[in-house]
């Protein structure tokens, strides 16, 4: 048995939360030991360091589940669908400075991801249309510079913030709440297996587990601690989003968020955040000034592409690149009426790529 496996024979134990396992482990100086010291079986009798609601009864059954346990054999099953278990000794460990890490990450997709930057994207799971919107635009457009968008799978703002960052190549990192086999909610399913395939899922419970209450405000903290800043889309006045900001704010982690409707009780937990201090941001360029410091022409680059080559948005964003553009001069090259000009330069300006000063088309690049 190694310190691996011994941290996934822990991870499986029943109702073994995170300060239970903290308890575990300080009975031995290594993961082996502290499975050795349960195996023995030699416990005492409770005393008031020991964690809320253990009991003599439930170490024996711990005591019997360890004995039983196939650490290779479980070991050789995690591998075969695909998921590797990663610890602060991994070269993807990602949160060795974290007041509050786990022991042990199971993990299944493109670990490269943990080495991007990121950005958490959260919100209600009962999002407007505006939400949805603004979550998918923000995702897509994030990841399109090259930035990982963290979230945690759930309906509403989570949803829509991944499927958003799948199409680009900053791809999503998905942070569960239930075993990578266990799908939650069933709805997003299909979701959840294409982030296993293009982007990462992650989860500090083991295959098998379903989805329970506590386990969100426990996930909420990892979303924090993988990103680099936490914007929040929508908010209803109380949500667990805004247990992803309590994280953040512990971590000295930047909170964003979107500012919505007064009128609207999807937005009345974001207006407050903005109220207490957190940072607005209209754009997702200004999510990563805010929490990764970026020049936004890095994140415009790739947007480039999304325009065909001759066409009119093509030819007003090279007018703006030289510097001096000028509407005339696109009038002129293009040979299009001055209301088709307007019209795209119009959608250019809505997308941050450019802005217009009188006739001067200039480059967003501050």
């Amino acid at each position: 048995m190694n310190d691996i496996e011994a941290l996934l024979g822990l991870y499986n134990l029943p109702e073994a939360g995170p300060a239970r396992i903290n308890w575990i482990l300080s009975q031995g100086s290594s993961p082996v030991e502290a499975v050795e010291w349960l195996q023995a079986g030699k416990f005492c009798q409770p005393e008031a360091s020991w964690p809320k609601g253990l009991t003599n009864s439930l170490l024996r059954k711990w005591h019997s589940r360890i004995g039983r346990f196939d650490f290779s054999g479980e070991m050789s099953r995690y591998s075969s669908v695909g998921i590797t278990l990663l610890t602060s000794q991994s070269a993807h460990w990602k949160l060795h400075d974290d007041p509050d890490a786990p022991h042990l990450l199971f993990a299944k997709g493109n670990l490269d991801l943990l080495h991007k930057g990121a950005i958490a994207i959260v919100g209600t799971r009962r999002c407007t249309s505006v939400g949805k919107r603004v979550a998918k635009d923000f995702g897509r457009s994030i990841s399109q510079a090259g930035v990982a968008v963290v979230s945690g799978l759930a309906s509403g703002v989570d949803r829509y913030a991944h499927e958003g960052a799948l199409q680009a190549k900053g791809g999503a990192i998905a942070v569960v709440g239930s075993g990578i086999d266990m799908a939650y909610p069933k709805g997003n399913a299909v979701l959840w297996e294409t982030v296993s395939n293009q982007g990462l899922l992650l989860s500090e419970y083991p295959l098998g587990v379903a989805p329970r209450q506590w386990h969100f405000p426990a996930r909420n903290r990892l979303i924090a601690a993988l990103s680099a800043g936490v914007v929040v889309v929508e908010s209803h006045a109380r949500g667990g989003s805004l247990l992803t900001v309590e994280q953040a704010l512990i971590r000295d982690k930047p909170v964003m968020a979107v500012p919505g409707s007064v009128l609207s009780a999807a937005s009345e937990g974001s207006n407050k955040l903005l109220l207490d201090g957190a940072t607005p941001v209209l754009n997702y360029q200004d999510a990563l000034v805010e929490a990764l410091g970026f020049c936004p022409q890095t994140a415009i680059e790739p947007l480039l592409n999304e325009f065909r080559e001759g066409s009119l948005h093509a030819e007003i964003l090279a007018e703006a690149q030289g510097g001096e553009g000028r509407l005339e001069n696109v009038l002129a090259s293009a040979e299009v009426d001055l209301a088709s000009v307007y019209l795209a330069v119009r959608e250019l300006v809505d997308k941050n790529l450019i802005r217009l000063v009188g006739s001067k088309l200039e480059l967003m690049t501050d």
